[in-house]
């Protein structure tokens, strides 16, 4: 399992635009599933695990292309998608356990991408029993899990970037 730390800036809130920074002429945003932590915990078991949460967020990860080390934007590079407000995070909705969530991205030309979690709650619980091994893991922290894949939908200025989760509206960005 790979994990990633970002910097409170890095978090964008919902209905809160993206501005594109100069850096890079060229930025792509991929669906990811967050949750955040309710409660403190360390050595969390994983047939407990489901007591440290209880709401999940559509969110997407913005990616810098010229910043990354090929063409795709992956994890070679954490600079190319651990900047100011590079986590568009969308409004969070009850979570109750089921099996699969399907999150969504879309903007304003059409261009859409849809990713759903199978068995999502095994999945989190073992993120959140390995993570809970080497960190005390507070109320308010955020586990972000990413789509497999690398697809993505490009962003462009003067747009707007919608996502869904489990069918309902949790993300609207403009972006500038």
């Amino acid at each position: 399992m790979r994990v990633r730390s970002l910097a409170d800036s890095a978090v964008l809130p919902s209905r809160k635009p993206f501005f594109v920074p100069d850096f890079a002429s060229r930025f792509t945003c991929r669906p990811a599933l967050c949750v955040r932590i309710d409660r403190l915990g360390k050595h969390i078991a994983q047939r407990y695990a489901h007591r440290y949460y209880n709401g999940v967020a559509a969110c997407g990860l913005v990616c810098a292309h010229e910043m990354a080390d090929s063409t795709v934007c992956d994890d070679a590079d954490a600079r190319s998608n651990s900047f100011d407000g590079a986590l568009l995070l969308g409004d969070f909705v009850p979570y109750d356990g089921e099996p699969d969530v399907a999150v969504s991205l879309t903007t304003e030309t059409g261009a859409s991408f849809a990713w759903s979690s199978t068995g999502l709650p095994e999945t989190l619980h073992a993120v959140i029993t390995e993570l809970s091994r080497y960190m005390t893991l507070k109320m308010g922290d955020l586990i972000v899990l990413p789509a497999d894949d690398n697809e993505s939908v490009e962003l462009h200025i003067g747009g707007e970037l919608n996502a869904t989760v489990a069918g309902v509206a949790s993300l609207r960005t403009r972006i500038r």
